[in-house]
């Protein structure tokens, strides 16, 4: 018997192995979709509390979402294409004699003449440079966009189907993994606890930082302030290069275009405000939860997290940080945790 029981766990931990192998391409989209079923528990619950049944509130709140980010996304999109567009037919009237762009192009080049640089030679050897590069870009841009769907649908159906089976899924887990109850319990709500902390206080970051962003822009007279706030906010889960991009390149054009009183505030509110404010105080407030732990492990998190995981380290660090952090927590306690009935345990004894 204990043969035949070694046997049947070493075919499960393969089984759980191979699905785990399968679904690594579609990992972050399952990981996103689980955080955002955690996010909106409180919503389904209260769809439950409304004689609303399981499978159309699980629905409602996984389609609601869906729509939501959708909308967020194709909004975010529309205006920096649209923009670029417009930068894109602006450009001509603004390189031509008396356009915004024309002293500085005129300045530059006579600069480069002086250390005898040829900037047509230039122009032409960039373009040469740029056109694999270019052409490489649109495969990867068209290939990154089929991701994005995938992972998109993979993301509602888990969010669905861990709202629905959440209290099923705790249940297998304290019953049939290899430790206490208690321990499973505890880190299975550490996981939903800080990874709906984490998910929120990311997309909440994103939003002040781009919020501040434009308000900087508007403050020192950049047009369309709106579009640098919301590309700002686009490139603000890339913790202190996303906004530094944004309110860096601004000031140093505004400057090279004439502009120097704007540039250089632009420059001080941004570092101080956009920069600094929020990617060394508002961040880690709100993806480290506080005094849960110290800042120096969110940091590791987030800047570790995206050097293992990619940009998905954003969220994915973070949270594995506090899993860690966890373990070490409930192996020092080394006895057994507090005597607390499993939710397996409730449900046999109602049986």
């Amino acid at each position: 018997m204990n043969r035949r029981r070694l046997s049947l766990a070493v075919l499960a931990v393969a089984a759980a192995a191979i699905l785990i192998r399968l679904a690594m391409p579609l990992g972050f989209g399952l990981f996103l979709g689980a955080l955002l079923a955690f996010v909106l528990q409180p919503v389904y619950e209260r769809l439950l509390a409304r004689r609303v049944r399981r499978v159309p509130a699980a629905l409602l709140c996984s389609v609601g979402t869906s729509l939501v980010l959708a909308g967020i996304l194709f909004g975010l999109g529309y205006l920096v294409l649209s923009e670029l567009v417009r930068l894109a037919q602006t450009l001509p009237q603004d390189l031509a004699p008396g356009g915004s762009l024309h002293d500085s192009v005129v300045r530059l080049t006579s600069v480069l003449r002086e250390r005898h640089i040829n900037l047509d030679d230039e122009v032409r050897k960039l373009k040469e440079r740029l056109a694999p590069v270019v052409e490489g870009l649109a495969g990867e841009v068209a290939a990154a966009s089929g991701s994005l769907i995938v992972s998109f649908i993979m993301m509602s159906m888990a969010n669905f189907n861990i709202l629905l089976r959440w209290d099923k899924m705790v249940a297998w887990a304290e019953r049939d993994l290899p430790f206490h109850p208690g321990h499973t319990r505890k880190l299975l709500r550490e996981f939903q606890l800080v990874g709906r902390q984490v998910l929120v206080g990311t997309f909440a970051a994103s939003l002040i930082q781009g919020t501040l962003g434009g308000l900087v822009c508007l403050v020192t007279g950049v047009p369309n302030a709106a579009f640098f706030g919301a590309v700002t906010a686009f490139l603000s889960p890339i913790p202190v290069l996303g906004s530094l991009v944004v309110w860096l390149g601004v000031g140093v054009y505004r400057i090279a275009t004439g502009h120097v009183v704007a540039g250089v505030a632009e420059l001080i509110l941004g570092a101080l405000f956009v920069g600094v404010l929020v990617d060394d105080f508002v961040r880690p407030k709100l993806v480290g939860g506080g005094p849960k732990f110290p800042a120096i492990l969110t940091f590791i998190g987030l800047l570790g997290g995206v050097a293992v995981f990619g940009l998905g380290g954003l969220i994915v660090g973070p949270i594995v940080v506090a899993l860690c952090v966890a373990v070490l927590k409930i192996y020092g306690q080394g006895s057994e945790p507090v005597a607390e009935r499993s939710a397996a345990t409730v449900a046999n004894e109602k049986r």
